[in-house]
């Protein structure tokens, strides 16, 4: 006996004084909250296939030019000329002129508004780098200083 079937006999013998336009008054809700569920359902699988294809696409995804040009700041100085040499290198099929104005924009407003400060030397040609925070470093363990290796 199906789910609707069960729900309308159930119906009609615990409400004797039903209808028979109520008894299929309750039936057709019954359908309609076994069909919701079942599209409910559906849409949960499909969200979690949607969920999995964006994870395995970010992690097969090449890096952009932005982040090349975060991880070239963070491994240390270097002009802008040399980053875009290195960016030509590694996206020959890029437009040259489109990579500059990407990395002046990035050296000098984007990386800052994401709170990533960009910072350069003070002798010409000038040279950008993103410092490293002292806990990574391990100059900056107290135990590496040499006057603690003294003591």
């Amino acid at each position: 006996m199906t789910e609707i079937a069960a729900t309308v006999e159930t119906a009609a013998t615990q409400a004797p004084q039903m209808t028979p336009a109520e008894i299929k008054k309750a039936a057709r809700k019954a359908e309609r909250e076994k069909a919701g569920e079942e599209r409910r359902r559906q849409n949960e699988e499909r969200k979690a296939r949607i969920e999995a294809a964006k994870k395995e696409d970010a992690a097969n995804k090449p890096l952009g030019v932005c982040a090349v040009i975060l991880s070239t700041l963070k491994a240390g100085p270097i002009t802008k000329e040399d980053m875009l040499k290195k960016l030509a290198l590694i996206f020959p099929e890029r437009n040259t002129s489109g990579m500059k104005t990407t990395v002046n924009c990035q050296f000098d407003h984007h990386l800052k508004a994401r709170g990533i400060a960009v910072h350069r030397t003070q002798e010409k040609p000038y040279k950008y780098f993103v410092p490293v925070t002292p806990e990574a470093t391990p100059e900056a363990t107290p135990e590496a200083t040499p006057e603690t290796a003294a003591e």
